[in-house]
């Protein structure tokens, strides 16, 4: 049950009264009132209403004619300024050369020192051309400067934005003129250069009276404006609103600060301002619903659209994502009626697997400019076998195969002859093509990186993959033609940066449209849009509207005095897109997180306390508020169940073939499968709010942290009591450093912080007395630290990877042992253990499931010697030691159980993947953030 507030009339049938949209409110009146509509411009916002609009128009035509022309606002203004948009990347490095020729600070050394700077520096530009009738002015200004505002920011930086600011003023204008003469522009200059040739696109054009129509614009910029209203006053153009009375008659309603503006004019001008309605003040059903988390918000949105599927047209249904990162989760919560939606977010090319990949490999050819390929980190290799490069099941586990062997090996670095013995060509002539690199060349680096794609290429069958990898090439043959033309980038951390960059901003093909689904979209893809129904999630202050985060050079008081735009104009951009959204809506429902979890969770966005107080106070038209209690269908915890089909057995098997079940993993099923189900398929972690202070969680992995870094200079050596005698001094800094890392500030007079960062240093000294004790009185040597170990099953046709990471590995007195540390307390009962089918599926024997788990593991990676112990100490519970697992009463472990374990293994992960077991809730009494939710 969830307390919502339902504004409501009665006698009300959603399914009665038609809504007419806006963009059908356009069509028809462009239809009417035009006989040949191939002679007319339509200018939208943006591309997407254009595609609407043309659907809108279709269901009016009844014989076939030309259609209209049709543009989105920038399309419009490349059309009618003349000038060519210069592609980003190459924007940056004409940027670069223009700024060294005229720079007499050197304020960038190199170019890999411009790059970081070089997004804010372009924005700047751009916001300046095309929010400022005289340029010259802001120059001016900056040039009599002799300080600016103190910045919080480090010198070096601080340096740099005093340098830009002193050289700005000379290096945009030239940079201006520099791309006038060559015919480009960036997107910034776009507004101005098609304001001063709208006389000669027009003559050329032959452009009538009353041929252009703006169709639902609001914010404009500075020459935005302008070339609109020369074509309103030239009578060539009219303007089709999507305003509301109540938007601009309301006093100091920020929806409406950008259509008062535009009505002030046109009522100035004698000028009709066409399409005002009232539709806001029309009835509408709202319901807000507050959810505890945002995992709880999916589950909520997604029951509400299956119940609004019986009232309304799927197609007049959208789910409003303000935060695009909740599409995933909310994909696979869908009902299955709603599985075919449309879904307007494109794929980014940062989002293939080939991103990961390459980033890897400049990652790796960063940190090898010195070493000899011969010899190469182990580490590495093995990160770059664990990648699917060749989009084959085959060659993958060939792959990962080499990566278990080479797992095996106790050294650091590896030669490429035994890496490249008896491996599979495809895999050998890819790993030589990588390692043969000369780092030190950065045309050399991509051309490797060209040859590399294809080489994967000719592996690929899959056409999507190929397409893709074809994508990647055009990036990297774009980035050599630059290194050709400019030979700036001396290291590869610049490509790499705008590698990145220009992935972010390339999308995949989209996807495709079906006019009988209901709709997700992103907030501000939403303009001149319309739906009966709207779902709108994430309703949270700083996710709508959206904190807005400035990056300028230019200072605060310097944008405000020149009209450059600000946050407050943003707020009003995002208030007018809000409440045109809902004002035709029939039923609206808007969710946010009250829970203390996610980005903002807790704090309502403005717009719901605004709604409460539009639809109360004001008490607008017949629309009457009263408290219900909005019911979402909900299981009983008893019979919570998730069935396993096609897209979950998918995720199941990457991670038996790719990822590998690791035994904490496979613990999280024992003890919760749908808790398994959220963060290892739909990976949506347990929210964890932290307000500061030191968590459980946070204080076990410092506490590990801290271990492991004092102990690492004394891996493969005898430990001696003065070791920990050169440790002691260093506890209390080590630990305060790794709180404060870890919170990104300094939270040592937090609360009970204080108690918890001494709880810890003592805790820490205390281990330290242990260990110099049992140094003094054994013969301790630490073999490996945060050993990451694999190994695969063969059971059948499947393969089956495990993994595992060991806190530490040891001999005391030339016995092994595997320990693990546990900052909590650990009953000697839990270790004890006499069935293994019990140990394997038994919840609580998770601790001695572990051990065994990395028994097994060390004995397959051919590492274990006689006498293999594995086991536990506890740092609250320092006075029993270590402590191993005991199975029938021996603390060695007998070898004879390996199999045994194994069989049982492999039945745990086959019911994992077999659809006749669904993920279903476990009775406990401990509380579960995603079983109390559902």
């Amino acid at each position: 049950m969830f307390s919502c507030l339902h504004f409501y009339e009665q006698n009300f049938n959603t399914r009665t009264i038609k809504m007419e949209k806006f963009l059908e409110i356009v069509a028809k009146e462009i239809y009417n009132s035009n006989q040949n509509l191939d002679e007319i411009f339509i200018v939208f916002p943006n591309k997407r209403s254009s595609v609407y609009f043309q659907r809108e128009l279709s269901n009016i035509i009844k014989t076939p004619l030309w259609l209209p022309k049709l543009f989105s606002i920038e399309d419009f203004l490349i059309e009618i300024s003349n000038y060519k948009l210069i592609d980003d990347t190459l924007l940056k490095y004409e940027f670069f050369k223009i700024f060294n020729s005229k720079s007499k600070k050197n304020t960038f050394k190199s170019f890999d020192n411009y790059i970081k700077w070089s997004n804010i520096i372009i924005n700047d530009f751009n916001d300046i051309y095309k929010n400022i009738s005289s340029p010259k002015k802001l120059f001016n200004y900056l040039e009599n400067l002799s300080s600016f505002e103190e910045s919080e920011k480090d010198n070096s930086i601080k340096s740099t934005l005093t340098n830009l600011l002193k050289e700005l003023p000379s290096v945009f204008p030239e940079f201006h003129k520099y791309l006038l003469n060559e015919k480009k522009c960036t997107s910034g200059m776009l507004y101005s250069l098609a304001y001063e040739n709208l006389e000669s696109w027009v003559i050329k054009n032959n452009i009538k009276s009353k041929s252009i129509y703006y169709v639902g614009f609001n914010a404009m910029s500075y020459f935005e404006t302008k070339i609109f209203r020369w074509f309103i006053k030239k009578n060539y153009c009219i303007a089709l609103w999507d305003s509301d009375d109540y938007f601009v008659n309301i006093k100091n309603f920020e929806a409406g600060k950008f259509l008062k503006s535009h009505k002030d004019w046109f009522n100035k001008n004698h000028i009709d301002f066409q399409f005002e309605n009232s539709d806001f003040e029309k009835f509408k059903e709202i319901l807000i619903t507050p959810a505890r988390n945002e995992v709880n918000q999916i589950q909520i949105a997604a029951e509400i659209l299956n119940d609004n599927l019986n009232k309304f047209s799927p197609s007049e249904i959208a789910l409003i994502l303000p935060d695009e990162s909740l599409l995933a989760p909310l994909l696979s919560f869908l009902p299955e009626r709603a599985k075919n939606i449309n879904i307007s977010f494109s794929k980014k090319l940062s989002d293939s697997i080939y991103f990961t990949f390459l980033n890897f490999l400049f990652e790796f050819y960063l940190s090898h400019r010195d070493l000899n390929y011969s010899y190469i980190n182990k580490s590495d290799i093995i990160k770059l076998l664990s990648i699917n490069i060749f989009n084959n099941t085959h060659l993958f586990t060939k792959m990962l195969n080499l990566r278990e062997e080479i797992s095996k090996i106790d050294n650091k670095y590896i030669s490429g002859k035994t890496l490249l013995k008896n491996t599979d060509p495809r895999i050998k002539n890819l790993i030589l093509k990588i390692l043969s690199y000369d780092v030190k060349n950065v045309v050399n680096l991509l051309k490797v990186l060209l040859d590399i794609i294809k080489q994967i290429i000719n592996f690929v069958d899959d056409k999507s993959k190929v397409y893709e990898l074809i994508l990647f090439k055009k990036v990297f043959t774009k980035f050599l033609e630059l290194e050709y033309t400019f030979n700036f980038s001396k290291t590869t951390t610049s490509i790499k940066i705008m590698f990145n960059s220009s992935c972010k901003k390339t999308y995949l093909a989209p996807n495709k449209y079906n006019s009988s689904s209901s709709n997700v979209l992103g907030f501000l893809e939403t303009r001149n849009l319309d739906f009966e129904n709207v779902i709108i999630l994430s309703l949270n202050e700083g996710v709508v509207p959206k904190k807005i985060i400035n990056h300028s050079i230019l200072p605060y008081d310097i944008r405000n005095n020149f009209n450059m735009n600000m946050e407050l104009e943003y707020d009003s951009i995002y208030s007018y897109h809000f409440y045109r959204l809902i004002k035709r809506s029939k039923k609206v429902n808007l969710l946010y997180n009250e829970g203390l979890g996610g980005f903002m969770g807790g704090e309502k966005s403005r717009f719901i306390y605004q709604i409460k107080e539009l639809f109360t106070k004001k008490n607008l038209g017949k629309i009457k508020l009263y408290k219900q209690n909005f019911k979402i269908p909900k299981k009983t915890t008893e019979n919570i169940s998730i069935e396993k089909d096609n897209y979950v057995i998918s995720k199941i098997q990457n991670i038996i073939s790719d990822k590998g079940f690791s035994a904490s993993s496979l613990n999280l099923y024992k003890k919760c499968p749908i808790r398994f189900y959220y963060e290892k398929i739909l990976k949506i972690p347990e929210t964890k709010y932290n307000n500061g202070e030191i968590t459980p969680d946070i204080f076990g992995t410092a506490i590990h942290n801290a271990l492991h870094d004092f102990l690492e200079p004394f891996k493969k050596k005898k430990l001696q009591a003065k070791n920990f005698d050169e440790i002691y001094p260093k506890i209390e800094q080590k630990i305060k450093n790794i709180y404060k890392e870890t919170l990104m500030k300094d939270t040592s007079k937090i609360g009970k912080n204080i108690l918890t960062e001494s709880i810890s240093i003592n805790l820490i000294k205390r281990y330290f007395d242990f260990e110099k004790k049992n140094a003094i009185n054994n013969n301790i040597e630490i073999y490996d630290l945060e050993k990451e170990l694999f190994h695969n099953i063969k059971y059948g046709k499947t393969n089956i990877k495990l993994v595992g990471k060991i806190d530490r590995i040891q001999s005391l007195n030339g016995q092994t042992q595997i320990l693990d540390y546990k900052t909590g307390s650990v009953k000697a009962s839990d270790l004890k253990i006499s069935d293994i089918e019990l140990l394997v599926f038994d919840p609580k024997y998770q601790t001695a499931f572990q051990l065994f788990f990395y028994y097994y593991l060390y004995k397959k990676n051919n590492l274990a010697k006689e006498g293999l112990s594995s086991g536990v100490v506890s740092l609250r519970n320092l006075k029993s030691g270590f402590q191993p697992i005991i199975i029938d009463g021996q603390k060695i472990i007998n070898e004879n159980l390996i199999d045994e374990f194994e069989k049982h293994l492999i039945n745990l992960i086959l019911e994992i993947k077999d659809t006749k077991y669904p993920f279903t809730h476990i009775n406990k009494k401990e509380e579960c953030i995603f079983c109390d939710n559902i």
